[in-house]
């Protein structure tokens, strides 16, 4: 498969180089990324129909050199297709994840597929061609990396919705802050790859009172802005550390509470216009994040697995108070403090074959601390952790496999760590030095 990718890689490039153009060329090819053969994947946005796509153009090219008469609205579907994909082609430019926006093609080719095939090897084999793709399609339903329909560990009928959006906690802290604001119009002043789509699941887009805008200065939208004068009272960024010179352009607002990768900014008073940006009258003084109650903790704390409400607190542990080799995460909020105080108690099953172990204990970016567990039954451990910057950190705690020379062998072993889960409390460390 690696080996036909680069074939129609080469083959593609040659062609767009023979036309005058360069592949690389960010009028065709998305921002950041660059134009290259995929490698195979299970992602849904990524995972080829390389079989289909074959047979589709076999029975294309087939219909149009036969030009049987009793099958004119099969041709009709089939320039629909071509000229809808070209015309696909022509508007948007490529991007990696462009192969789900592929679907409604594959759609429109079937039953082009299906009459060519019904002609070409009758209705018997060709309802056996169809089971055989159908079972090809399958495998990668099952094992679809973001949602699969069947797992060991979770499946898309086993786990709650918002676990397959795999985006970070303080995404989830971010929105349960927004939601805690009077402020129903929000500014995505974003670049690259951002986590929209569980942002608007959680604050319910579309089906409240909160709207978002994104906020361009590209020329482009300007008449949509006349139309629609956004006035945002709260404005996200991101990438305002990975990028050179955005620090202060995400901070032209004022003061910005920072959730992992991306910063908000609320409580200005400013006015927005594509051509001029913004004309602050009065910057942002304080950040703002969730208070207590929402998903953010807030120390000191002492969470308690026998307490439902404190377990849910847990991101990752079992409801029968199980931790697996995912471990679990807690996302916190941060006052003046740079360390956390964390002190942990559980229990190793006795049929536990994967002793000794280790617990990893992580706080945001920040060093992280292990502790090694020889012998099955009750234990606590307790460390001090220095945690990154942010108004929101995230504390990881995670089982690990811990290796002597002599236990090397336990390297095959695919049993899953794990540790029953009791206690966990957490206080404020060492506090920031005042400014």
């Amino acid at each position: 498969m690696a080996g036909i990718n680069r074939a129609a890689y080469a083959a593609g490039t040659a062609l767009v180089r023979l036309a005058g153009a360069d592949p690389q060329d960010p009028r065709t090819t998305w921002t950041r990324e660059k134009f290259s053969p995929p490698p195979f994947s299970t992602h849904e946005a990524q995972a080829g129909n390389p079989l289909h796509l074959v047979l589709a153009i076999g029975c294309v090219i087939w219909l149009l050199a036969a030009r049987r008469r009793e099958a004119p609205a099969t041709l009709v579907l089939v320039c629909a297709a071509v000229v809808g994909f070209t015309a696909f082609c022509w508007l948007v430019r490529w991007q990696p994840w462009h192969v789900r926006l592929h679907l409604p093609f594959f759609v429109m080719l079937a039953p082009s597929v299906g009459r060519a095939g019904e002609l070409l090897l009758g209705s018997a084999r060709t309802t056996g061609l169809n089971v055989v793709l159908l079972m090809i399609a399958f495998s990668f339903a099952v094992s679809n990396e973001v949602r699969p329909l069947l797992s060991a560990s979770q499946s898309l009928f086993s786990a709650p919705r918002d676990e397959f959006y795999h985006a970070p906690v303080q995404m989830r802290a971010l929105a349960s802050a927004l939601l805690r604001l009077p402020c129903r119009e929000i500014g995505l002043d974003v670049t690259g790859p951002f986590e929209i789509y569980p942002l608007l699941h959680w604050l319910n887009v579309g089906l409240g009172p909160i709207k978002t805008v994104y906020l361009s200065s590209d020329p482009r939208f300007s008449g949509w802005y006349r139309k629609n004068p956004p006035n945002p009272c709260a404005v996200i960024y991101n990438d305002c550390v990975e990028e050179p010179g955005r620090a202060a352009h995400c901070r032209e607002l004022g003061i910005p509470a920072v959730y992992g990768s991306v910063w908000l900014v609320t409580g200005f008073d400013a006015a927005w216009t594509p051509a001029q940006g913004w004309a602050v009258r009065q910057p942002a003084a304080t950040p703002f994040y969730a208070e207590r109650g929402g998903p953010v903790l807030e120390l000191p704390a002492d969470l308690r697995t026998e307490n439902a409400a404190q377990l849910a607190l847990l991101a990752g542990v079992t409801p029968d108070k199980w931790v697996t080799d995912t471990g679990f995460r807690i996302p916190i909020a941060r006052r003046d403090w740079s360390a956390l105080s964390v002190r942990l108690s559980g229990r190793i099953p006795a049929w536990s074959r994967t002793l000794p172990q280790t617990i990893r204990l992580q706080c945001g970016e920040g060093p992280a601390r292990s502790q090694v567990i020889e012998e099955a039954g009750p234990f606590q451990l307790a460390s001090t952790l220095q945690c990154s910057p942010g108004n929101v950190v995230v504390l990881d705690v995670t089982p690990e496999k811990f290796f002597r020379p002599v236990d090397l062998g336990m390297s095959a072993d695919s049993r899953r760590l794990s540790f029953m889960l009791e206690e966990v409390v957490i206080s404020p460390g060492a506090h920031r030095p005042q400014r």
